[in-house]
């Protein structure tokens, strides 16, 4: 025997060969096919040789159970699962077209003929499409996606009333959310609490596992109000208040069991003070004032005790109760008991025939009365199917049924009927005919922005049709711009604005059949119908650039000196708009980095412009140190680096403080130069002015020479007797002369005392001699800025008196 013109090894590939002798026959048995066996086999006796040629075929696989999509929370698990028809058949799974290995957070897994994928710590990056591929040579696939939400910050419970007294060391909102890490908010009448509320200490916000708490500390009236706990998915509120005299709670209430239909029951709590007033509340809303003038509730207060009593139970009366004073609140939960409803005979899986009369599923309750629930596929049957009567709930004694007239595809699925105890769930299948194409797809030509049509008739109204494109499903993202239309038996592609990636080979698939059609678009040529406009601004303003297409629908690139502009990772530095044929590109706050060429390209095709950014206003020679002239006008000069106006602010300052501009000062622009005009000089300008130019500045020290002061007023120089005191007075022309004047007694400077003191009187300067002395007699003078005045100083001896 041979293979392939190689002869086969009998002995030493027996477990693989066997050949067989029956006699006249040769027989060649290959056991445990695979690829590797298909070849062309010849069989040579010394009379002669045969041949033949093996072939090896894949064993076909179908899907018993496919892929289903699914929705989950973040950081959960989920697992796809499918059933093949073979069991040792390898699989491969993919994501988003991309192949997964195992390891991390991907589990793959076998258990007979199912097939399954874990995803754990699901992320937003999980989204998407997840595929099995099975088959060597022929490729079976199933696909399904998976959406992943965040999950809910929902109030499992809420904020309650809170009652108060003024002075009280805290008071304390409390709520529950549905998440440990969710983050809430806290409002005030309204509005965000001050933050000065809570830097102060008064008002503290804790945070405990699912509890959030707001906590008020040194309670006063103005704590009253409306609090609001908000949530990302709903919010929780209560009212505060803060009053006067405390009503205290001595015994609470107490959580009650009742059952349904009993003729009362009562809720009773004792309070500090006989004649303390409360309220009650249902559910944290008041007792509706109709349910207590009816007899149905009676509040009783009978000393210390306070009672509310409730009469004929329903199970409306079920729930959360609270007594409310002046100074706390006391809850207790009713809970009102009904009979259980059980499932007696479950519902039973059926298949139906599309288009029959009608289906019926069928259960049994325990209670005639007992009500149910009808769900498809896990959620509400919707109303308008029963308002149509395509859907009809049967209650019979304890038999409930689901009567489903002329059942469709889309009536296929799995029904749950739940009771208050339980539930009971079946699968129907709806079986269908071939669906026959009467009307092939006809080809279609058409000019880029036109619309264009694909139509085909099948033999009954609303069937099932598959639409490909090059053989595969439409991508979702070609859907935008096509309409899938199924008008009765007709069916059609709708392209509302056709563009040249739609060109290719249409097909619509039935059950029954396939029909193609080719569509070609052809696409307009890409240009520009206007000019780009140039811009030009000052820093820190925006720009904007315009230019017209020949075609709506069209991307553009936008370059600045050559380099693509990406607005998605820009931090909104540079923003595209496009409306009908126009595109714009803003780019905002515009610096020097900004200057030079903008370019738009348009398939082949350029625009170009110029994007001038005028600098910001900056110092370019600062101040220098000067000597201003009292009394004249004074000059400071900066140089700027621009000469136009614009680009920021320039400001002057003295000694660091702003200079209002008015008065004696004022500011001076001359192309470039910038100055400050002092007039007139007085001494308070001996400081350190400052020019601050957009985010430059210079300083420099001004100093001024001050005017010399004038004797307007010589020495007077008095006449005294010993012991006197004396004064000696000159007059200036000026006030400010103090520190300069100096004072001689006989070419000697002389300074203050205890005998002398030196004044000032105006423009007078004067030089006080207490107990004048026989030795301070002599030539006295007075100095000031170069000019001096004297006088002789006279003192006599005082006269002799006879004392005896």
């Amino acid at each position: 025997w041979f293979k392939s013109g190689k002869e086969i090894d009998l002995v030493r590939l027996k477990k693989k060969y066997d050949c067989q002798i029956k006699e006249c026959r040769r027989i060649l048995i290959i056991r445990n096919l695979t690829w590797d066996d298909t070849a062309e086999y010849s069989c040579e006796a010394p009379g002669g040789s045969t041949s033949c040629t093996m072939t090896v075929e894949e064993t076909p696989i179908e899907f018993t159970q496919k892929l289903k999509d699914s929705k989950a929370f973040l950081k959960e698990t989920v697992t796809f699962m499918c059933e093949i028809s073979t069991e040792d058949t390898e699989v491969h799974w993919f994501f988003n077209g991309v192949e997964i290995k195992m390891g991390g957070r991907y589990q793959i897994k076998k258990d007979g003929k199912k097939r399954m994928l874990v995803i754990t710590g699901l992320t937003m990056d999980d989204i998407g499409e997840y595929t099995m591929e099975a088959g060597i040579k022929t490729k079976y696939k199933s696909s399904a996606k998976l959406a992943v939400e965040e999950k809910p910050v929902k109030i499992e419970a809420g904020l309650k009333d809170v009652s108060a007294l003024e002075k009280d060391p805290e008071l304390i909102l409390e709520a529950t959310i549905s998440e440990v890490a969710g983050e809430v908010s806290w409002l005030w009448n309204g509005k965000p609490i001050p933050k000065e509320h809570f830097d102060s200490g008064k008002i503290k916000m804790i945070s405990d596992k699912k509890k959030r708490k707001l906590v008020i500390t040194n309670v006063g009236k103005e704590d009253s109000g409306e609090y609001t706990l908000v949530a990302r998915d709903g919010k929780s509120s209560c009212n505060v208040t803060v009053s006067d005299r405390p009503v205290k709670i001595k015994s609470g209430l107490k959580d009650v069991k009742a059952m349904d239909k009993d003729p009362e029951v009562t809720l009773e709590a004792e309070v500090s003070e006989a004649d303390g007033a409360v309220t009650w509340l249902k559910n944290g809303k008041p007792i509706p004032q109709e349910l207590l003038d009816s007899g149905k509730v009676q509040i009783i207060a009978d000393g210390n005790k306070r009672k509310l009593k409730l009469k004929d139970l329903d199970k409306d009366d079920g729930g959360e109760y609270t007594m409310v004073t002046n100074d706390g609140k006391s809850s207790c939960k009713l809970n009102i008991a009904d009979r259980p409803v059980n499932i007696v005979a479950g519902l039973r899986d059926a298949d139906v025939v599309e288009n029959s009369p009608e289906a019926a599923l069928e259960a049994e309750v325990s209670e005639a009365d007992g009500e149910v629930t009808w769900l498809k596929n896990g959620k509400p049957i919707p109303k308008a199917l029963l308002d149509s009567g395509k859907l009809q709930i049967v209650s019979d004694g304890k038999k409930r049924k689901l009567v489903i007239k002329t059942p469709g595809k889309d009536d296929a699925g799995e029904y749950t009927m739940v009771t208050k105890d339980g539930k009971s769930s079946c699968k129907m299948g709806v079986t269908d005919e071939p669906v026959k194409i009467t009307k092939e797809l006809a080809p279609v030509k058409v000019t880029e922005g036109d619309k264009a049509e694909l139509a085909c008739e099948v033999h009954k109204d609303n069937a099932q049709v598959q639409w490909l494109k090059n053989g595969k499903p439409i991508p979702d993202k070609d859907l935008k711009n096509i309409k899938i239309v199924a008008d009765g038996k007709t069916h059609k592609l709708i392209f509302l604005d056709a563009e040249p990636k739609d060109s290719g080979e249409y097909s619509v698939k039935t059950t029954g059949g396939t029909s193609n059609a080719n569509v070609n678009v052809k696409e307009i040529p890409a240009g520009f119908t206007s000019t780009l406009n140039g811009a030009e601004c000052e820093y820190g303003e925006d720009a904007t650039f315009a230019v017209e297409l020949t075609k709506p629908k069209a991307e553009v690139k936008w370059l600045l000196n050559g380099k693509p502009i990406d607005p998605e990772r820009s931090r909104g530095k540079y923003e595209v708009v496009g409306t009908g044929t126009t595109r714009k590109l803003i780019v905002h706050n515009c610096n020097g980095k900004d200057n030079g060429e903008i370019t738009c390209v348009f398939g082949d095709a350029q625009a170009t412009s110029q994007l001038t950014v005028n600098e910001p206003v900056g110092i370019k020679k600062g101040l220098e140190n000067s000597v201003l002239k009292e009394e004249e006008k004074g000059k400071l000069t900066v140089e700027l680096n621009r000469d136009k106006p614009g680009g920021g602010d320039v400001k002057w300052y003295k000694n660091g403080k702003e200079i209002t501009l008015g008065g004696r000062y004022k500011m001076q622009r001359d192309g470039n130069l910038c100055s400050l005009l002092i007039d007139p000089v007085d001494l308070t300008d001996n400081a350190e002015f400052t020019c601050m130019a957009g985010d430059t500045s210079t300083s420099a020290k001004a100093t001024v020479d001050e005017k010399p002061g004038l004797i307007v007023s010589e020495l007077q120089v008095p006449e005294v007797i010993e012991g006197e005191k004396a004064e000696f007075v000159i007059g200036l022309d000026r006030e400010n002369k103090a520190d300069k004047i100096k004072w001689f007694k006989d070419g000697k400077e002389v300074y203050e005392s205890s005998r002398i003191q030196l004044q000032q009187r105006g423009k007078n300067y004067i030089l006080v001699l207490n107990r004048a002395q026989m030795e301070d007699a002599g030539t006295w003078s007075c100095e000031i800025d170069g000019s001096t005045s004297a006088g002789s100083f006279v003192v006599k001896e005082p006269p002799l008196r006879i004392t005896s």
